[in-house]
């Protein structure tokens, strides 16, 4: 259990996740400011408040989870040992890897976005 746990907390993690985060963001943006119709409009309870349209509410409610897992799928095909442990040499590890990290780092970056949301006002 322990070499899990130092796995996920190893320099190559934290960088591969740091890379995955940026990534998502600036596609996010991109897209947004390319199709600015894609954009959240609110958050009130109502969808029709929320999503200007139904591809609106499929780049938000679908589209967005699967980019983080996406990105690092295409991390996958970088076999760097800056990027990944060297155990984690084969091609199949490397893509189960950089998967999960990538659902780590979209899940730690939802919790400090609530939790930081409150007190910022965004």
């Amino acid at each position: 259990m322990d070499a899990v746990i130092a796995y996920f907390l190893s320099l190559q993690s934290v960088m591969l996740s740091t890379a995955i985060i940026a990534i998502t963001y600036l596609t996010r943006v991109t897209v947004e400011h390319i199709w600015p119709s894609l954009a959240k409009q609110s958050d009130e309870n109502s969808i029709e408040q929320t999503y200007a349209s139904n591809a609106a509410r499929w780049w938000n409610q679908v589209v967005l989870y699967l980019i983080p897992q996406w990105v690092g799928f295409a991390f996958c095909f970088l076999p760097s040992t800056l990027i990944f442990p060297e155990t984690v040499s084969i091609f199949r590890d490397r893509m189960i890897y950089s998967i999960v990290i990538a659902w780590l780092s979209q899940t730690i970056y939802k919790i400090f976005k609530k939790t930081l949301s409150p007190g910022t006002g965004t």
